[in-house]
């Protein structure tokens, strides 16, 4: 999964069309992990 800015604000997440959707669960669980660190 490639995660790109898309704008001050933006992130787009363009993830492979074979993915499974478990995969695309755990980057986004660990994507939002990484937010909460960054912010608390």
């Amino acid at each position: 999964m490639i995660a790109l800015i898309a704008g001050p604000n933006v992130v787009r997440f363009t993830p492979s069309l074979v993915i499974p959707e478990a995969d695309v669960r755990e980057g986004l669980a660990r994507f939002a992990r990484a937010v909460a660190r960054i912010c608390s």
